[in-house]
C-alpha cells in the first residue's frame, strides 16, 4: 500500500507556529514542509500538514499521534489527496 508523504496534524496548542511544527518533527522524519492553517485575522486553527521526503517518513509521522506537544497531545493521520 502507497502512503502519501503528508499528515495531517491537529489539536495543537496555539504556542505552535510554523517552524515549532518542522522542528518537532524533524526529530523523527526528513521533513519537506510543514504548515499550519490560519484564519483570515492569521491566528491558527490549531491544524497543519506535514510533508515528509518520502514515504516512509510519513509512516513514521503516523506514529507520533498521541505524543505530546507543547502541553497538548497531538492527533496525527493520514493527509487527504485531492
Amino acid at each position: 500500500m502507497s502512503v502519501y508523504p503528508r499528515v495531517f496534524v491537529t489539536r495543537l496548542s496555539d504556542t505552535v507556529d510554523d517552524s515549532i511544527l518542522h522542528e518537532f518533527f524533524s526529530r523523527w522524519v526528513s521533513v519537506r514542509w510543514a504548515r499550519l492553517a490560519r484564519e483570515p485575522d492569521g491566528t491558527s486553527k490549531n491544524y497543519g500538514f506535514v510533508e515528509g521526503e518520502t514515504e516512509q517518513d510519513a509512516k513514521t509521522a503516523l506514529e507520533l499521534d498521541q505524543y505530546e506537544l507543547h502541553g497538548r497531545r497531538i492527533i496525527v493521520r493520514p493527509a487527504k489527496t485531492k
